[in-house]
């Protein structure tokens, strides 16, 4: 039997981008989620970071309970603020089993989702959303 953990950064990026709404030229957050920062100016984008997690409920039902930070970033102020809380209402609005073509884990749901915070760097505006995604191996 498999054991509880998956690779959370993967299957949020997968999450992240099979997402219509979100994702996409004209949309919020149009270059989606990524693993590491881009080495080229692209519009917003979040950078994914596990930031922990555990074995979530019980034994009987040994999902991966993965905090996951959402660094959204953005040309301006405004645009990072606007993906940042489209993404923050997306993950708070997801509810049943969600798998992304190819992903190797399914999300069951968000839960602890917090409102986005302002938070620069150097590389320009930021916004940090954060949660806690229960997955599951498929």
């Amino acid at each position: 039997m498999p054991g509880p953990f998956v690779d959370a950064e993967a299957a949020a990026r997968d999450l992240i981008n099979s997402m219509t709404s979100l994702v996409g030229a004209g949309n919020p957050l149009e270059k989606g989620a990524m693993l590491e920062v881009p080495r080229t100016d692209v519009k917003a984008f979040a950078l994914i970071q596990l930031v922990g997690g555990s074995a979530a409920l019980a034994a009987e039902n040994p999902d991966d309970r993965a905090s996951v930070s959402f660094l959204v970033h953005g040309r301006t102020k405004e645009a990072a603020a606007l993906a940042a809380t489209a993404l923050a209402n997306e993950l708070e609005a997801l509810s049943g089993v969600r798998r992304a073509a190819g992903s190797l884990a399914a999300c069951l749901v968000a839960d602890n989702v917090t409102r986005p915070l302002w938070s620069p760097d150097n590389a320009g505006p930021r916004y940090l959303v954060s949660a806690d995604l229960y997955l599951t191996a498929v």
